[in-house]
């Protein structure tokens, strides 16, 4: 393994950038998750890049690539096939541009059974699901057992599951 020198790394990252952050975004769906994979696949480019490598592009889009598995391994995630949600005009993820009007709605009833949960049980899902935090983690910010954290996380889960199935057309 080599290191290109500086000033062609910046060269081959202002070609490549937008283009491996839209990659990662069409597998993850997340403009947080997809800069972070671009990002920490290009930090390991600099730090050890390819001998003999022929075509550039690739190498950075299959370290994008297993930067997504490995985000999507961790989170239990499965990927989405929806190129045209990778594309906006300001680099940044469409906010359901597609014209999908399924998608408006489920959204719409997403955030209408969000609204009737509990606040402190919503932030306790998102510690764990979202931030990969443990049940004692989220317990200690909560100031609660882990047992009473994992059992309101289920049935506040269930609840969702339950009302958005009963509301979905």
């Amino acid at each position: 393994m080599a290191r290109l020198g500086d000033d062609e790394f910046m060269k081959l990252y202002s070609a490549l950038y937008r283009r491996s952050y839209l990659h990662a975004f069409t597998i993850l769906h997340n403009h947080h998750d997809a800069q972070d994979a671009a990002s920490t696949a290009w930090v390991e480019l600099y730090n050890r890049w390819p001998d003999n490598v022929e075509n550039s592009a690739a190498v950075v889009l299959r370290r994008v690539s297993m930067r997504c598995l490995d985000t999507l391994r961790r989170t239990a995630r499965q990927p989405v096939d929806d190129a045209d949600a990778a594309q906006s005009n300001d680099g940044g993820p469409a906010a359901l541009d597609s014209g999908d009007l399924m998608a408006r709605t489920d959204l719409v009833v997403l955030i209408d059974c969000l609204k009737k949960l509990e606040p402190e049980d919503l932030r306790a899902i998102w510690l764990s699901r979202a931030e990969g935090e443990t049940d004692i983690e989220v317990g200690r910010r909560l100031n609660r057992h882990r047992t009473t954290v994992a059992s309101r996380a289920q049935n506040t889960l269930a609840a969702l599951r339950e009302c958005v199935e009963g509301v979905a057309p």
